[in-house]
């Protein structure tokens, strides 16, 4: 795959729809409550999820309204969002009632739970009123409700363990030190980048694709393995028991050859203070970008890494420009051949 097509990837939908073929499985495979629930259960779950989604999204809107991002561009893709989510959950509850067992539905609801998880990005991230909120963690113990039931991993936040989630984002967490928050990258094994955010989740990104872990009492969990971790100069470094040894971090990605600012050459100009640090992808789950004060750009995703630069008000990445602006927490970046907007957000 080619620079240019995994920087177009970074900046559209399109990797959701990869998300559902990649986390569907075959609907006669068997659940561990298939021979629990009755149909008219898992319906009890889905219908209560429906009615509180359509009073969410209506005093979701309100909220936009009355904030001072009524108007914008940033409004109109958050109630995008949650209208995403609102509009998946109506398609799971009309496909259960059609099928002949709850099992069937399955797809659907692991549809339902990728437009989700940027509602839950937004929610854990974004200043809302408390009666919002609350509406938001009651609605979320109720879908990781249905996740389980349907043996899927639900949403991090709330104490969610449940799932088969093989020490991904779910589970037991620990908010790591400061020295241990941020973006770093490898420096005796090139090519892996690994951002572990305030709340102790873990993302790993290298050659192979991106795992999902999480920061547990100086410890970080991937794919079931546990890597005890420690300070390191400006770093860190994680042990490796299985093999005795380390994987050492930098804050400061050295990289190797000359950086040429990920665009092909041209020169790169100094971000505004609102422009630099660490984001994540609140829209499009699962990508990293950090703007560095001398203007350099690194974005990491499930497809790797990429380098860019900050030139003017845009980012440009692989010969591509992104148009920036600044949002209430964070950069709304607009990717001009799709039309859409990539909402990144300090966590």
């Amino acid at each position: 795959m080619t620079n240019k097509r995994i920087s177009t990837l970074i900046f559209s939908g399109l990797f959701l729809l990869a998300m559902v073929v990649v986390s569907t499985v075959n609907a006669s495979a068997q659940g561990r409550y298939v021979n629990t629930y009755s149909k008219s259960t898992v319906k009890g779950f889905i219908d209560k999820l429906e009615r509180s989604s359509n009073i969410f999204r209506s005093d979701f809107d309100r909220a936009m309204d009355r904030s001072n991002l009524n108007g914008t561009a940033t409004e109109d893709e958050y109630n995008r969002i949650v209208g995403d989510y609102e509009n998946a959950l109506d398609r799971l509850q009309s496909r259960f009632n059609r099928n002949n067992t709850w099992w069937e539905s399955r797809a659907e609801v692991q549809e339902m739970l990728n437009r989700a998880l940027p509602v839950n990005g937004m929610m854990n991230n974004l200043p809302f009123g408390r009666n919002l909120e609350t509406q938001w963690r009651n609605m979320r113990n109720d879908i990781n409700k249905v996740a389980d039931t349907y043996d899927l991993p639900g949403l991090n936040g709330g104490g969610w363990g449940g799932g088969n989630w093989n020490d991904g984002w779910n589970g037991t967490t620990s908010r790591p030190p400061t020295w241990a928050q941020g973006t770093f990258y490898s420096t005796n094994i090139p090519g892996f980048t690994m951002t572990i955010t305030v709340t102790g989740q873990v993302t790993l990104s290298g050659p192979n694709g991106t795992s999902y872990g999480r920061w547990n009492q100086s410890t970080i969990y991937i794919n079931n393995e546990a890597f005890p971790a420690s300070r390191s100069g400006n770093g860190m470094r994680a042990y490796n028991p299985s093999t005795r040894t380390y994987t050492n971090y930098s804050r400061t990605n050295t990289g190797g050859g000359g950086w040429d600012g990920g665009n092909g050459g041209g020169n790169s100009s100094t971000p505004p203070s609102w422009a630099q640090g660490t984001f994540y992808s609140s829209n499009i789950p699962g990508y990293t970008m950090t703007i560095y004060n001398n203007g350099r750009v690194t974005l990491s995703g499930p497809n790797g890494t990429s380098s860019g630069s900050w030139r003017g008000n845009s980012i440009f990445i692989n010969n591509e420009e992104f148009p920036a602006t600044r949002i209430n927490g964070g950069i709304s970046a607009m990717n001009r051949s799709t039309g859409t907007a990539t909402i990144y957000l300090r966590r």
